[in-house]
């Protein structure tokens, strides 16, 4: 069976583009004690923030993604998308190495053990002073089925990426050749690495919103209902000048079209004998004060109204 059924995108064809995309997201963790060296085991720490949720890896690495998801590879420098973000858990700023170079952090896994090492410039060990209570978020990669909608509020790494592709998280983040610099995300965002699957889906349903109205357009509209009414005349009609119609309860479709015949007379001019307007609700009121019915019409005259509702 299609996945395209009555030319909506169905249930399971929307898995499947969900499935077929990861993205990667920050998962932080938070007042952790800074110790006095270039490294420190967070194995607890991390899988403690890391989701519960069914995600890339569980159980198993997948390129540089370790076990959960999370992104355990290379990191190139402090402008490199897979580092580990760290801030002053008090103030929330960025931490220095007190020479104005930024501290960031990288994550390594080993036998079931998360260690956060600490850098500086293109990848130098950096020793804490072990004075401060650190912030650091880790990255970790979904498919976009699974994930849980608190982990889009925590905010992504800038991009989602092909699943069957994703043996680097940050390559593919990045400009495809391995560029991780927020300024090639900026300048580079195109191209099979960057479909998101959410825009796939909306492309889909636009395409098939498309196809409906192309249809519905070749679909003859239903013609107006045509009708006639017989108006028998009192005298407070003929002082009134008008008389409305009583089965145009949605009123008269097209005024122009509205023909009047008084019982044994000639069929009369519209805007000349005759006009049509609104009773307050609807158009349905056949008026002839001051027009050229008005000196002719008497009570007990009956007029025969052809219109269509």
């Amino acid at each position: 069976m299609s996945l395209l059924q009555g030319k909506w995108l169905s249930a399971d064809a929307k898995q499947k583009v969900l499935e077929s995309k990861l993205i990667a997201l920050h998962v932080g963790v938070l007042a952790k004690a800074a110790p006095a060296a270039s490294s420190v085991v967070v194995t607890t720490e991390v899988e403690a923030a890391a989701t519960t949720d069914v995600n890339v890896g569980t159980g198993a690495a997948i390129g540089a993604l370790a076990a959960k998801g999370i992104f355990t590879g290379t990191v190139s420098g402090p402008t490199d998308l897979g580092k580990v973000v760290i801030r002053n858990a008090g103030t929330k700023d960025g931490i220095d190495d007190g020479t104005g170079q930024d501290v960031y952090g990288v994550l390594s896994w080993a036998a079931s053990v998360y260690t956060l090492e600490f850098k500086k410039d293109a990848g130098t060990a950096h020793t804490m002073a072990g004075t401060e209570s650190l912030d650091f978020f880790f990255i970790e990669s979904f498919d976009l089925f699974e994930i849980g909608i608190d982990r889009f509020l925590t905010g992504g790494v800038n991009g989602v990426l092909d699943a069957d592709t994703a043996d680097d998280v940050l390559t593919h983040l990045g400009n495809g050749t391995g560029a991780h610099a927020d300024t090639a995300i900026a300048s580079t965002f195109s191209g099979t690495n960057y479909l998101d699957a959410a825009t796939e889906v909306h492309a889909a349903l636009i395409a098939a919103d498309s196809q409906i109205k192309a249809n519905a357009d070749a679909i003859p509209a239903a013609p107006p209902v045509a009708k006639k009414e017989i108006l028998t005349l009192v005298g407070g009609d003929i002082t009134a000048g008008y008389k409305d119609l009583t089965g145009a309860a949605a009123g008269v479709s097209d005024i122009s079209t509205v023909r009047v015949v008084p019982v044994g007379g000639l069929e009369q001019e519209y805007t000349v004998d005759f006009t049509v307007i609104t009773d307050g609700s609807f158009i349905r009121r056949i008026n002839w004060s001051g027009l050229g019915l008005d000196t002719v019409l008497v009570s007990g005259d009956k007029l025969q109204v052809f219109y269509e509702e």
